[in-house]
């Protein structure tokens, strides 16, 4: 590709002006950083700051093409997901980065997404959301079920997705996207030598080098893991496959009675999947991934017993239900379940409130 302004992303300078929006977009709470600095002390000083922040984000973006080395030393804390939080892989790492990283981080994103956008460079497209995925995977389920058919979906589980995006690969992801070198080079040095350390509670690790990943609760990391994954929907032959961020989901359609066949089918595009994520860097983790079979409750009946699709020699049957972005999706799409979890949180948390609204006044009662 020719590289010229009408084809390429150069990154460019910016005024103070979107240093300021940038910086104001930010929430004061931010988590500290391993400088210490926070967010709302930054958003406290713009004229005495800003001058200097523009120019050295432009300095960065444009003059050097050098992330600053101060600026990739992340604290790591670890957040619980599900089962026992006592076994690592069932909590998350993130990064607690400098505050004046993520405007830089800000900054370049905006470009990158400007191009992305106008270019229509990425197949997941701008302004969709978890609540926008569901919505389409739900409205393609009922109507299969107003056809008589079954809708088949594979909640695919990543292992360590983040922290095993091969840095080469995306870099020649993004320069066949568009990416000018100029700007590719900024890239490479924003994820090159990046140190971290693991804070649990007081205690707080040495430094150790970073070789592979993109840094989880950066601004940058979702959407590169996005351009990471941007080709993997085309990878199935028969399935059609959208992803938001790190969680793709599988889906295909079709009547109970061709269930043998299109299991074939789906094992097929699976194993595609498989051998593209292993060329790629990444591990599907068999052992949580779901699956999901939504239908009426006549057709379900009529699946055969031992119905399963199997994922690098695992079988795996389908579940009841399953969590996906947030919603609990059973097989029949009642919704029931996820009601159920919902009002019991809500309850949760009035019981909560309940015990200590004396100390509030009328007006913060309302409010909450």
């Amino acid at each position: 590709m020719t590289e010229n302004a009408c084809t390429a992303l150069f990154l460019r300078a910016v005024s103070r002006h979107e240093i300021f929006r940038a910086v104001m977009s930010f929430s004061s709470d931010k988590a500290l950083g391993f400088d210490k600095v926070t967010m709302s002390v930054i958003k406290d000083a713009p004229p005495c700051i800003l001058p200097v922040l523009t120019d050295i984000v432009n300095r960065s973006l444009l003059l050097s093409s050098v992330f600053s080395t101060a600026w990739k030393i992340s604290e790591v804390v670890s957040l619980p997901k599900d089962g026992d939080h006592e076994i690592p892989n069932n909590n998350r790492p993130v990064s607690l980065l400098p505050a004046a990283s993520k405007i830089c981080e800000r900054v370049a994103l905006n470009q990158l997404m400007t191009y992305m956008t106008i270019k229509k460079r990425l197949s997941n497209k701008k302004l969709h959301s978890c609540e926008t995925l569901n919505v389409m995977i739900t409205d393609k389920a009922l109507e299969a079920m107003d056809a008589k058919k079954v809708t088949l979906v594979v909640l695919l589980e990543f292992s360590k997705a983040f922290d095993s995006v091969d840095h080469a690969i995306l870099l020649a992801k993004l320069q066949a996207l568009g990416v000018s070198r100029a700007s590719s080079d900024w890239f490479k040095s924003y994820l090159s030598e990046r140190l971290q350390c693991v804070r649990i509670g007081a205690e707080t690790s040495s430094l150790r080098a970073i070789s592979h990943g993109v840094p989880q609760g950066s601004i940058l990391g979702p959407t590169l893991f996005t351009i990471y994954l941007n080709n993997i929907p085309s990878i199935p032959d028969v399935c059609s496959l959208k992803s938001y961020v790190d969680d793709p989901k599988l889906y295909l359609s079709f009547p109970v009675a061709k269930a043998s066949i299109m299991t074939q089918q789906i094992n097929k595009d699976l194993e595609k999947i498989a051998r593209w994520c292993c060329y790629n860097s990444l591990l599907i983790n068999p052992e949580k991934t779901k699956l999901l079979v939504l239908g009426t409750r006549q057709m379900l009946q009529r699946l055969p017993a031992d119905f399963h699709v199997t994922l690098l020699g695992k079988k795996v049957t389908p579940s009841p239900s399953a969590g996906d972005l947030g919603l609990q999706i059973d097989s029949t799409l009642s919704y029931d379940e996820h009601v159920t979890q919902t009002v019991s949180s809500r309850i949760g948390s009035l019981c909560q409130i309940n015990k200590v609204k004396h100390l509030f006044d009328a007006k913060t009662l309302n409010g909450l």
